[in-house]
């Protein structure tokens, strides 16, 4: 490793600690934490590791079949109503 990288790093290690912020996202959620913090902005560090969570993909998965079955539902019942009234038409 370089000089260079070497100093980068420890600078980057040094603003992290110095800053109570990141100091706590690191503290909490490690390097990948701060990668974040930086993408995203620090409020929203914890957001992004809620809405990735396992069980929070559980739940939209839940919930998506759920719409997709009422939504299919919905279709069958007017799709059957408008069977039913054209026979009687007929």
């Amino acid at each position: 490793m370089s000089v260079v990288m070497q100093f980068q790093e420890v600078n980057h290690a040094n603003s992290v600690l110095g800053d109570t912020v990141k100091r706590n996202i690191y503290d909490r959620y490690g390097s990948i934490g701060i990668y974040v913090a930086e993408q995203f902005g620090e409020e929203n560090v914890n957001t992004y590791f809620v809405l990735t969570s396992p069980w929070c993909k559980v739940l939209a998965d839940v919930l998506h079949t759920v719409c997709a079955l009422y939504l299919i539902e919905g279709f069958l019942v007017d799709f059957f109503a408008m069977f039913i009234v054209t026979m009687i038409l007929i």
